[in-house]
């Protein structure tokens, strides 16, 4: 080989270790852009599945349609079973079988209360959790 060859393979050599490092550095950035970023969805989360369900009837108020909405939002990144959902939702103010074998959690939240009870005849808020086979399926948002 000649002196020509060896500088230009030692040249390859160098340039391709310099982009390797390079593609590392930016791996290992991606990386703590995405641990920030799971470890941010994980406190809010506990928060307000926290402050979820502190208020079991949403007369506290820190029930809320968007706070529901995010807690869905932040589960469904992964698959959700009614263990996951009792976890972080707490239990369901009702629970009703569907005709496909299925079932229906409803979640009262802004309900209008007295005295830490619902008023009789205000008002509903609630959101309505479908499962089927002990999977979620869909989620609907109801006033009445």
């Amino acid at each position: 080989m000649t002196k020509m060859g060896i500088k230009s393979l030692v040249g390859v050599f160098v340039l391709t270790s310099f982009c390797c490092k390079q593609v590392n550095e930016h791996e290992k950035i991606q990386n703590n852009v995405d641990l920030s970023q799971v470890i941010y969805l994980n406190d809010t989360l506990l928060k307000y599945t926290d402050e979820w369900k502190k208020d079991s009837l949403g007369c506290l108020k820190l029930r809320t349609k968007r706070k529901a909405e995010k807690i869905i939002e932040m589960l469904t990144r992964d698959r959700i079973d009614e263990k996951k959902l009792y976890q972080n939702l707490g239990k369901p103010n009702e629970i009703k079988k569907t005709p496909d074998g299925g079932y229906v959690l409803t979640y009262y939240f802004d309900s209008v209360c007295r005295n830490g009870k619902l008023v009789n005849g205000s008002d509903k808020c609630y959101a309505n959790i479908y499962m089927l086979f002990d999977v979620y399926k869909s989620v609907d948002y109801i006033y009445e």
